[in-house]
């Protein structure tokens, strides 16, 4: 049995119009949804890797590579020097840098003895 049904009416020119509707069309509909979704879900997935690409790419922009005798300027801009040391200090975690600072610049200039807490 075909449930397919056709209707029939008159377009505004007095034309015998035929239209079919049924499963197909439902269907038709359904997968048009479905594709629609799944592009969308696609490109969203391909939006967030490039966003954390680029979020990755920006925090290693961040990091600079400094060795001894180099000269830095420090983020506040208003400090400039050269790199004497780099390392670990006994006792603290993390890396340490020890700058010998401008002293034309340095309003601080030859307040640090160049420990760290005493140490």
């Amino acid at each position: 049995e075909d449930s397919e049904s056709e209707d029939t009416f008159n377009d505004v020119n007095g034309d015998t119009v035929h239209t079919r509707s049924g499963p197909q069309l439902w269907l038709v509909l359904l997968l048009a949804a479905i594709v629609c979704f799944c592009v969308a879900a696609f490109l969203y997935v391909l939006w967030s890797r490039r966003r954390k690409e680029c979020k990755q790419s920006a925090a290693a922009d961040d990091r600079m590579v400094v060795a001894v005798g180099d000269r830095v300027r420090l983020r506040n801009g208003d400090l400039e020097g050269v790199v004497q040391f780099q390392g670990q200090v006994q006792g603290m975690k993390g890396n340490f840098f020890g700058l010998d600072l401008d002293t034309s610049r340095a309003g601080a200039a030859g307040q640090n003895d160049g420990s760290f807490g005493g140490r």
